[in-house]
């Protein structure tokens, strides 16, 4: 990770409660989302949320990205919905992982 971050390749960016790390997310520099989790603790708290927003932020304005992509997790498909993002194809299977490709114009 520190190689890609570096490289300008990825931006990592963390959310803390008290001090405490509470979640991340990175972005690469092709404007996909990847290595985003918030403790189970602070969920629903809106730490995830702006982890995302800051994340979207930085591919429009840094990145000069038009969209923002994610590889969602099964699970994770409908909080993505929720945060604006519209899956561009059915549910995959590749390479043993299980995703569904989404995007959001920013």
């Amino acid at each position: 990770i520190d190689r890609l971050c570096d490289a300008g390749e990825l931006t990592m960016f963390g959310a803390f409660d008290g001090g405490e790390l509470a979640g991340t997310i990175s972005i690469q520099s092709i404007g996909h989302i990847c290595n985003f989790y918030v403790k189970h603790s602070c969920q629903g708290k809106g730490a995830g949320r702006k982890l995302y927003e800051t994340a979207c932020d930085y591919g429009k304005n840094n990145l000069k990205k038009d969209k923002i992509t994610v590889d969602a997790a099964p699970g994770a498909v409908d909080k993505y919905i929720h945060m604006g993002m519209k899956p561009t194809a059915p549910e995959q299977m590749v390479h043993g992982k299980c995703y569904t490709p989404m995007e959001r114009l920013v």
